[in-house]
């Protein structure tokens, strides 16, 4: 049991209910979306696998706030004492390999939002979404989710040297493999 006010039932609907959305904000975006640039690309090269760069997709919403979650997943999470991140002011976010962006791309983000869409790729959506949720629903803030924090500390690490390449993949196979991203 993840926290008292949810077992691994409601946990799983929580994680069914967020893959759903995932897929289907998918279907809603896809048909806007574009490839990385070539420039794009070019710079996040190294980092990331070929293969991934290939397949991500993105979306630049040009200052329109982000799709809010569903009345039905919030209802289905939502405590007093349990603060939700609000997405529609988020800067970007991250749907598998379709990437939002409020406004025009920047490295930072876009390093950030790819190595999200690594680990969803790694781990799979419904894995990605167990790991998110328990750790939410423990910690109270995605802020201090570790799936979160790996995020920030790698586009920290590539924004201080963005020419010193390190695999993102090897980083996530590393913190998942010694247990830091939580247990499913």
């Amino acid at each position: 049991m993840a926290n008292a006010e949810f077992d691994e039932g409601d946990i799983l609907k929580l994680v069914k209910g967020f893959a759903a959305y995932l897929r289907q904000q998918k279907k809603q975006y896809l048909p806007s979306s574009a490839p990385l640039s070539a420039e794009q690309g070019e710079s996040m090269a190294g980092f990331f696998c070929s293969s991934l760069l290939k397949k991500v997709r993105i979306v630049e919403l040009h200052g329109k706030p982000m799709p809010a979650l569903p009345e039905s997943l919030i209802a289905s999470i939502a405590k007093p004492d349990l603060p939700l991140p609000e997405v529609e002011h988020m800067d970007s976010l991250t749907y598998g390999d379709l990437l939002l962006f409020r406004d025009t791309v920047a490295d930072r983000r876009l390093f950030h939002a790819l190595v999200h869409a690594a680990q969803f790729t790694m781990l799979g959506v419904e894995p990605y979404f167990d790991l998110y949720i328990k750790a939410f629903l423990k910690n109270r803030s995605y802020l201090t989710v570790p799936l979160e924090m790996h995020a920030f500390q790698l586009d920290t690490k590539y924004t201080a040297a963005p020419s010193t390449v390190f695999s993102v993949e090897d980083d996530i196979r590393l913190w998942y493999g010694q247990g830091r991203y939580g247990r499913f």
